[in-house]
């Protein structure tokens, strides 16, 4: 009797322990799952934040660019109106040179009739 109670103690005893192990076999390949989870969940985030320093870095090159395109901008424009300035200057020494030229064309029309009528 004692000795087939203990027989089915020790049966008991290796189901239960069968059990355990199956139970920590489980437990292991969870872990292990867990962990390449949780390694690839790192290697995204590192190349995520990889991606958010370049497109930082990118945005900071665009913003300089930005900066650079206003300057030169600023500066065209002051240049244009000093051009257009010139032009001005220009087309008024032009204008009057040209109406100091008729005005010398009829003196000098006028000086050739007088001319004319005396001969």
């Amino acid at each position: 009797k004692d000795l087939d109670r203990a027989k089915k103690n020790q049966e008991k005893l290796q189901k239960g322990n069968t059990f355990l192990k199956d139970v920590i076999s489980g437990l292991k390949k969870r872990k292990e799952s867990a962990e390449k989870k949780l390694t690839d969940m790192n290697e995204k985030h590192s190349v995520f934040q990889e991606n958010i320093l370049s497109m930082h870095n990118t945005l900071e090159e665009l913003s300089s660019t930005c900066a650079t395109l206003q300057s030169q901008k600023k500066i065209m424009k002051e240049k244009s109106c000093v051009m257009i300035s010139n032009y001005e200057s220009i087309l008024d020494v032009i204008n009057r040179s040209q109406q100091a030229l008729r005005e010398e064309n009829i003196a000098f029309m006028d000086t050739v009739a007088r001319l004319r009528q005396e001969n």
